[in-house]
């Protein structure tokens, strides 16, 4: 039985098998090496994994992937290839990355190794345990950037979005903290916010915003990154 120390390309030997111990230290996988896992319970869309690559790209891979082992191929051929039961969007996300040039074709990822008995039950627990950010948090948080000095257009594409959504962003983050909060309060929704952006005015904001229909309270909410 070999264990990898270091990294699995170090351990690329014939398969007379490389079975590897679990144990809570992180293992340091090619890219190439990981593939899609049955067991993740998440299914995404291309324009969540577009977004996540721009935000890996700029801020880097801020939480490891969680993996099981699994054989590939046939005989002579076999591979030892890694399944993410955890993190399949920061997979696609680094694969999509790779295709454009941004990353190499060597580039290494940090990941957990699980046993296949626990990948479901890790799959669920980080997707289930996972609280949306608020739209309002978000928000804030670009109005925060732009007064740090970073410009529209470096904000967007640090996060993936576009221009013109930061900008609808900072006029709601410029909006009275007292609608703010009726908002994180479920007490308005986003397309009723959006329309007091026309008025600078707070008291008019507010004025405006107290007529609001009690019917239309629910908002959408912004998925996790």
């Amino acid at each position: 039985m070999m264990r990898c120390r270091e990294t699995v390309a170090e351990c690329h030997q014939p398969m007379e098998f490389v079975i590897m111990e679990h144990t809570k230290e992180l293992l340091s996988v090619p890219l190439a090496s990981l593939v899609p896992s049955r067991f993740n319970v998440r299914r995404h869309s291309v324009g969540q994994v577009e977004e996540l690559a721009a935000l890996i790209e700029a801020q880097g891979l801020l939480h490891n992937l969680v993996v099981t082992e699994q054989e590939v191929g046939r005989g002579k051929s076999r591979k030892m290839k890694f399944a993410v039961a955890a993190g399949e969007r920061r997979r696609r996300a680094m694969l999509l990355l790779q295709q454009r040039g941004r990353l190499p074709k060597e580039h290494e990822v940090l990941c957990e190794l699980v046993p296949p008995e626990r990948a479901l039950e890790v799959s669920l627990a980080e997707n289930s345990g996972r609280e949306a950010m608020h739209p309002a948090d978000e928000f804030e948080a670009f109005k925060a950037l732009i007064d740090e000095g970073k410009g529209v257009e470096d904000v967007a594409a640090r996060f993936g979005v576009s221009v013109l959504t930061v900008q609808r962003r900072l006029k709601l983050s410029a909006l009275s903290p007292k609608l703010l909060a009726l908002y994180r309060e479920d007490g308005i929704n986003l397309d009723q916010l959006m329309a007091l952006t026309l008025s600078d005015d707070h008291a008019v904001q507010e004025r405006t915003g107290s007529t609001r229909s009690p019917g239309t309270r629910r908002r959408p909410r912004c998925g996790a990154g």
